[in-house]
């Protein structure tokens, strides 16, 4: 007899340190152990699924621990005993009454030893010696184990029948989620990261592992997120093996889907990535920051953007985010991703960006977005002032800075504007650049709100029937649509349309045609798929104000109810957070709508000398910064970046409530 087998006599004492004091009995699972007592009993499921708890209970269910052997597989003298041959030999010789033997973690075995494993299990049979095996490892050679029950993974997930019997009275049959199904989430202190971790140990490849990883990024998806990363052969043969013995993945093979665990990025970053770096360049990519970009190109598809610039930021390395930031930011950044946008920018600064002054004016836009006037106007000048700004940068920045400016920011920034469309119409057209048709209508309404023109009629015929609103990118429908919101919140500041509004401009058809525009804008996120990004939040917001006064096609009285269906539709886990619930969102548009009309006062109302009021509610005039240089024709650009709060809503808050 070995000191190792005598160490793991129970003796009636349960073994230290296996299951918490409170025992959670799973009746459904000792009734397969009983099965066929005889056989080989192996139990093989990722760490936390309740394996050693499992066995724990079996032997004091039927032994109260009498005539039972614990063993501890990961011991090495666990595979020097059986080597040798004496591992059936010692147990018995320690007690000729042994009526169990269990052995927790059991390595995975060449063929050699998994016969020598059988042979061990046939003689204690013979001397009625049960055995019971827990291992993660499902690519052990299980075929050389002989008679066998296997319990696997799938089983081991906690079912309503394992619960406990609710009070009376209580009710809740729905089903349980996948955090609830697992033994060591719902029962026991482990986390998420640390079940990944150890699933991702137990015998994955290389492939498989990489796989598991990527879902676990994804939170979500199809098989052909992973074909995308692995290609197809690689991809099917990962995801049939993760489907066999990794429920953390959530797969769901009759449609090819999965929803996994869910898992912060913040806690891929600390636990996971040097081993994301080995995986990438092991199968077959440049690094890890190769397999990311692939990755967020799928979260940006769906329209989780705020994930997939955080999935770049946390998991890529800062030599990609500069030109991944070019490439992508303001798909990510009108796809409502403003937070992690900036927080992209703050890591990729410390690296070389091609098209800077086009990245100061998206930056300038996610301040603008997030309600931070002194942010958003410090990054428009940036962009302002630049020599590579090309004509949608330069729009873009200005609007940025018109969005959340002071009366005086807004005026320059309308010379601004004025400027680059008379330089535009000059240069014969606006087609020239991806984009810039949107822009420009946007433009166009931001001058005939400075101007008191007519909004409507400025809108139709700029947009006449060249845009058609139900195709293109992502980004050309969210500007599109931030220009229908800027064309209704001007109707909106100068009193047309809102409460108390002359009814009269309803029956014109130029209205009809914006609301009817913007619907079919919307209904095309909605069926893409899309969740609503910036522009359609604003367009929402102003069809929603304009209640009566904005007829369309659709009952005024139905596009609450509906408009509340795309926000719900539109809430993705882990996208830059959960969306505000309805009434924030409501809320939000009620004080921007006060907040505009405040503006539209002041603009209106001269002060005592004859000219227009130069901020809001009385406040006396900001403080000017003089800014020089910009090739366009209105060179002093007047960026106020203190005085009082502009006349905008912080739209931040209707994509997460918790960032400011």
């Amino acid at each position: 007899m070995t000191r190792f087998i005598q160490q793991s006599a129970c003796e009636g004492r349960r073994p230290h340190g296996v299951v918490p004091d409170r025992l959670r009995s799973r009746p459904r699972l000792l009734s397969r152990l009983l099965e066929d007592r005889g056989a080989l009993r192996l139990v093989v499921a990722p760490p936390g699924f309740g394996k050693a708890t499992l066995a724990f209970e079996y032997a004091s269910v039927m032994f109260q621990f009498e005539h039972v052997f614990w063993l501890r597989g990961s011991s090495p003298c666990f595979l020097r005993d059986l080597d040798a041959g004496v591992l059936a030999e010692a147990v018995l010789e320690a007690d000729e009454h042994a009526a169990l033997m269990v052995v927790t973690d059991l390595p995975l075995l060449t063929d050699d030893r998994a016969e020598a494993f059988a042979e061990v299990v046939e003689r204690l049979a013979d001397a009625n010696c049960e055995v019971i095996a827990t291992t993660t490892r499902a690519d052990a050679p299980m075929e050389l184990f002989g008679r066998r029950v296997v319990i696997g993974a799938a089983e081991m997930l906690v079912a309503r029948e394992d619960l406990e019997e609710e009070p009376e009275g209580v009710t809740d049959r729905r089903p349980l989620g996948l955090a609830e199904r697992i033994a060591a989430l719902r029962w026991g202190s482990a986390t998420p990261i640390q079940l990944v971790l150890g699933a991702s140990r137990a015998g994955c490849t290389p492939e498989e592992e990489l796989a598991l990883w990527a879902m676990t990024v994804l939170g979500r998806g199809t098989i052909d997120d992973v074909r995308a990363l692995l290609g197809a052969r690689r991809a099917e043969k990962a995801w049939d093996a993760l489907a066999a013995r990794c429920p953390l993945v959530g797969i769901s093979a009759g449609e090819e889907s999965f929803a996994a665990l869910s898992v912060s990025l913040g806690e891929v970053r600390d636990h996971g990535r040097a081993r994301l770096q080995a995986l990438a360049e092991t199968c077959g990519f440049a690094g890890r920051e190769e397999a990311m970009e692939v990755l967020a190109e799928r979260l940006m598809e769906r329209g989780e953007c705020g994930r997939a610039v955080s999935a770049m930021t946390l998991l890529a390395r800062r030599r990609a985010h500069g030109w991944w930031l070019a490439a992508n930011g303001w798909a990510a950044l009108w796809g409502g991703a403003a937070v992690e946008v900036c927080e992209l920018y703050d890591s990729a600064t410390r690296t070389q960006m091609a098209a800077r002054a086009d990245i100061n004016a998206m930056i300038a836009w996610a301040w603008a977005q997030r309600g931070d006037r002194a942010r958003a106007v410090q990054f428009a000048q940036r962009s302002l002032v630049s020599e590579r700004s090309t004509p949608r940068t330069v729009l873009s920045a200005a609007l940025a800075a018109w969005e959340v400016g002071n009366a005086a920011t807004r005026r320059a920034m309308e010379e601004t504007v004025a400027s680059c469309l008379a330089e535009l119409d000059g240069a014969g057209g606006v087609e020239r650049e991806d984009g810039l048709a949107e822009l420009v209508v946007v433009a166009h309404g931001v001058l005939a709100l400075g101007r008191g023109d007519d909004v409507l009629a400025v809108w139709a015929s700029r947009v006449g029937e060249a845009l058609d609103w139900g195709s293109g990118s992502r980004i050309d429908v969210e500007r599109r649509l931030l220009g229908a919101a800027a064309a209704l919140e001007g109707l909106e500041a100068t009193g047309a349309l809102g409460a108390g509004a002359d009814t009269a401009i309803a029956g014109r058809p130029e209205l009809v045609r914006l609301v009817a525009c913007s619907h079919r804008a919307l209904d095309a996120l909605v069926e893409r798929g899309w969740s609503l990004g910036f522009g359609a939040y604003r367009a929402a917001a102003a069809l929603e104000r304009a209640g009566g006064g904005a007829r369309g096609p659709r009952p005024a009285a139905a596009f609450r109810s509906r408009v509340h269906r795309i926000i719900c539709g539109s809430c993705r886990e882990g996208s830059g957070g959960p969306l505000a619930p309805r009434e924030v969102f409501w809320s939000s548009c009620r004080r921007g709508s006060r907040a505009r009309a405040q503006f539209a006062g002041a603009q209106r109302a001269p002060d005592g000398d004859g000219r227009r009021a130069r901020g809001v509610r009385g406040a006396a005039a900001p403080e000017v910064v003089r800014h020089h240089g910009s090739r366009f024709g209105a060179a002093r650009h007047h960026l106020s970046v203190r005085g009082p709060v502009s006349a905008n809503v912080n739209y931040a808050t209707l994509t997460n409530p918790n960032r400011q």
